[in-house]
């Protein structure tokens, strides 16, 4: 049980790491980013799924099953990383172009 918790923190905080540096990113790349609208709404689009993530605060961890009672925390916060990554990887897609 204490394993789970340890995990969804650790993940929660890349989430807010990676959230805080993207908006750095754009500053340090505003010029390519005026040049390329589409790569421009991938960073906006990228913001809101990382903040979600980052501010999600649960009392206790649970992780519980499908048929469970109880919530299954690992699984919300995934559907937040699994955004943000899907929006990550289209970015890395638009720059090698």
């Amino acid at each position: 049980w204490f394993q789970i918790d340890d995990i969804y923190y650790k993940v929660q905080g890349y989430c807010h790491t990676i959230a805080h540096m993207t908006p750095a990113v754009e500053i340090e790349y505003r010029r390519e980013l005026a040049s390329r609208p589409q790569l421009a709404q991938l960073f906006a689009e990228v913001q809101a799924p990382l903040e979600r993530c980052a501010m999600m605060k649960p009392l206790v961890v649970f992780n519980g099953r499908d048929t469970s009672m109880l919530a299954n925390h690992r699984r919300n916060l995934d559907i937040y990383v699994t955004e943000a990554r899907q929006k990550l990887y289209s970015i890395r897609e638009e720059l090698e172009k």
